[in-house]
């Protein structure tokens, strides 16, 4: 019976699991993953229901370059630059916190009014802006609670209940007012007026809510909801969206928006306009003065002197001195700018204001295109400003810029001045000449041409300045907004909640959530789960799989004989089966029967094997090798004291230690005897060895249980002499490790014909090898009766 060692390597786990595996594990966890769908979409439904809906509205406009701004730049690819520049001021214009104050001033913001109820105990809003039947007005002045939540309640067409935060004072519990009624303390001021006639059926058993908003806050709140984007990446028409709990509100805050932005551009425009029409309207009344004084004296000097007309030399005189008189004017009212400019320059204003110089005919490209910069870099400033401070890089390089372009604005004027000066002495030199000849001609001529003179030239100001103001009314009339509504505000979708988002969600959670519990419970188990870590940890057959077993009726281990055809018999069969493979021999057949600890079911898988081995008409021999503890004999007629610790030490034969089963003639029965002091010793002695190899011949199979190899050492000299060695590892019990410890220790002993076996395996459980004819050879009333408990066993499981 000497066995040729079989060397074994250490194989890799294999860790991988195929969608089959996965499925086939947690298949028998379906009614968890059933009811975390049901309870996911039950979620999933509660917050399509219970959370208040958020508005997506959305406007189009076109936003083009303020046409106000004077151009002063030629170069197309610096026009096409300082347009682009100038609709992105426009667009921050747009979306500034002045601009939202604006509109928001114009709206019922400044309370938010709810439609109250409960749900699960939780309160539960619904905003309704204007349709509340109701208006709170507060004193800005005096210290609010701002944020905090008052109830009120409708009594009647006259009063109403108010109740407020804990702590605030008269409001902490349900209160009884008058509408109108100022409600007063030191933290509050605001009165409640009914804006909706009473009606029982409506008001009854409704409650609203509201609070008041800080005004200071309000527009960055609409800020955050609110989003411009261009269509295209070059495009001038803009898409203006923005998100409210309220549909009617955000229709109203988009439309307001949008005609105070265009409202305000007009009026800007209008200002320019109206700034020019001013400096022109102020010339023309210091000209219509000097005029009706001038014609006056001329009307007294004819009528005095009863001439009406001058002599034909003294016509061509007063001709030439009219033309030089008319540049002279048209002289003047262009110094009449500079200095205006200068006087703005100095001012330190804002250039966004300044006309541009040909209004009143100045066509100087310099100086155009100094005013269009300084405009532009002011409407930068402006921009820049609605969302940082006059300390920002930004801000103090536009600074520079704005300070640089007025230095070079005023060299420039200075220089216009000089060459205006210039002009103005070459007119008067011209005209003193003119006027020198006419001291020649009589006195009276002299005079009526004199006061001619001066009447030609007052008049010719005065409607040179008429002609301006009449183009400069002319442009202010027909001014129109730059920007263009192109679709007035709509309700495009809702945006919260999302009820098929929520839905797939809480599916999703409902599969992804247990799954990912299960997967990280496995993943933590050390344990031996499934057959597939066994077989893939070693390389030793698996001959069988031993399910879950009911106490045994006699109150032992021995459970074949309480049901031939219980499944566990059935596995019993099928390990008896598989070792036939591995020993086809009909006599001495020694199995050892192992594990690599306690409590894996080593002894009872080793007697139940004897015992199947039994009801096929084999003699069997089970021997109870594990003599470092005694246990009582219980699976035999006679009750006999001795056993295999006895005979080793030789104080008992053979016959006195084996003892024929209870249960079936062909199993007999070695237990193993007293407690032995030295274990090793007696199961390593010659006497043990002569016992298998000689004095058991007439059994036809030895089946030795023995201590557990991962605990001591008593079992290494009978597993060298066995046929098979057999161990016994425990489902969801024994460690993975163990799998290892079992090939380096075969390996180590040289052993051979080693098999494994999996106690313990729930029924329940799907992919262990749990054989599928377990069942059969059942009565039909036995198997009616299995599918009664089963039925039953699942529904309260």
């Amino acid at each position: 019976m000497k066995p040729t060692p079989n060397n074994h390597k250490l194989s890799p786990r294999d860790d991988s699991v195929s969608l089959g595996k996965l499925l086939l594990k947690l298949r028998p966890h379906w009614p968890i993953f059933v009811i975390c769908v049901i309870l996911g979409l039950t979620i999933a439904n509660l917050v399509n229901k219970v959370k208040q809906p958020v508005y997506h509205v959305n406007s189009t406009m076109l936003i083009q370059e303020n046409r106000n701004i004077i151009p002063f730049s030629q170069d197309r690819e610096m026009a096409t630059r300082r347009s682009v520049d100038n609709v992105h001021n426009e667009t921050a214009i747009l979306e500034s916190f002045s601009l939202i104050d604006s509109a928001l001033n114009k709206m019922h913001v400044e309370v938010t009014y709810y439609e109250a109820g409960r749900i699960f105990g939780s309160s539960l809003r619904k905003e309704i802006y204007l349709d509340a039947p109701f208006r709170v007005s507060f004193d800005r002045d005096h210290p609010q609670p701002y944020k905090e939540i008052f109830t009120l309640n409708i009594i009647d067409e006259d009063w109403y209940y108010l109740s407020g935060i804990k702590g605030l004072e008269g409001l902490s519990e349900n209160k009884q007012y008058l509408f109108g009624q100022k409600v007063e303390g030191e933290s509050h001021s605001f009165t409640i007026s009914r804006v909706a006639p009473y009606n029982k059926e409506v008001h009854d058993n409704k409650s609203y809510e509201f609070f008041l908003n800080n005004p200071s806050g309000l527009s960055e709140t609409y800020k955050r909801n609110l989003i411009i984007t261009p269509l295209s990446l070059n495009s001038n028409i803009f898409d203006i969206s923005f998100e409210s709990t309220n549909l009617q509100r955000g229709i109203e805050f988009v439309d307001m928006l949008t005609s105070t932005f265009i409202s305000q551009n007009l009026k800007k425009k209008n200002l320019v306009a109206q700034n020019t029409v001013q400096f022109i309207e102020n010339q023309i009344a210091l000209t219509a003065g000097n005029l009706s004084a001038t014609e006056g004296r001329l009307q007294s000097f004819r009528e005095r002197e009863k001439l009406m007309d001058i002599g034909l030399i003294g016509t061509q005189l007063v001709e030439e001195l009219q033309e030089l008189d008319k540049e002279k004017s048209a002289e003047e009212v262009k110094l009449s700018y500079y200095n205006f400019l200068q006087d703005y320059v100095s001012d330190k204003r804002d250039f966004s204001e300044v006309f541009g110089p040909s209004a009143i005919g100045i066509e100087d490209p310099m100086l155009n295109s100094l005013l269009a910069e300084l405009t532009r870099l002011h409407t930068e400033r402006g921009r820049l400003l609605l969302n940082t401070t006059e300390r920002s890089p930004a801000v103090v390089a536009i600074d520079q810029n704005i300070t640089q372009v007025k230095a070079t604005l005023e060299e420039n004027l200075k220089n216009i001045k000089a060459a205006s000066g210039i002009l103005m002495d070459d007119l008067n030199r011209r005209i003193n000449r003119l006027e020198e000849r006419i001291t020649q001609m009589p006195s009276t001529e002299r005079e009526l041409i004199g006061i001619q003179r001066m009447f030609n030239i007052t008049d010719a100001t005065y409607n040179f300045l008429l002609e301006k103001q009449a183009e400069a009314g002319i442009a202010l009339a027909s001014n129109v907004p730059d920007h263009q509504i192109i679709d007035e505000a709509r309700f495009v979708t809702i945006v919260s909640p999302m009820p098929k988002l929520n839905y797939t969600i809480g599916l999703m959670l409902g599969l992804i959530l247990p799954l990912i519990t299960l997967l990280v419970r496995d993943s933590l188990n050390t344990r031996i789960i499934n057959k597939e870590q066994v077989t893939s940890a070693v390389n030793f057959p698996l001959i069988g799989i031993i399910p879950r077993h009911k106490q045994s009726t006699n109150g032992n281990d021995l459970v074949i004989f309480d049901d031939l055809f219980s499944p566990v018999a059935e596995s019993f069969r099928n390990i008896r089966s598989n070792l036939h493979f591995f020993s086809p021999k009909k006599q001495n057949n020694l199995i050892v029967v192992t594990s690599t600890r306690s409590a894996e079911g080593k002894t009872f898988t080793a007697i139940n094997l004897a015992a199947v081995l039994a009801t096929s008409k084999n003699r069997t021999l089970y021997i109870d090798a594990d003599i470092r503890k005694t246990q009582p004999n219980q699976y035999t007629k006679d009750m006999k004291e001795f056993g295999l610790s006895n005979y080793l030490i030789g104080r008992a034969d053979l016959d006195a230690v084996i003892n024929v089963s209870k249960y079936n003639e062909y199993l007999h029965i070695m237990n193993s005897g007293i407690k032995s002091p030295n274990p090793v010793e007696l199961i390593e002695s010659e006497a043990m060895t002569r016992l298998l190899n000689e004095e058991l011949n007439d059994f036809e199979y030895i089946i030795v249980d023995t201590s557990p190899v991962g605990m001591v050492a008593d079992a290494k000299s009978l597993m060298a002499l066995a046929r098979i060695n057999l161990f016994v590892t425990r489902h969801n019990f024994s460690q993975q490790a163990d799998l290892d410890f079992i090939t380096e220790y075969c390996n180590t002993a040289g052993l051979k014909n080693i098999v494994l076996v999996i106690n313990d395996v729930k029924q329940s459980q799907n992919g262990y090898g749990i054989g599928y004819g377990f069942g059969y050879g059942m009565g039909y009333s036995n198997d009616q009766e299995s599918k009664k408990k089963k039925k039953y066993a699942f529904f309260w499981r």
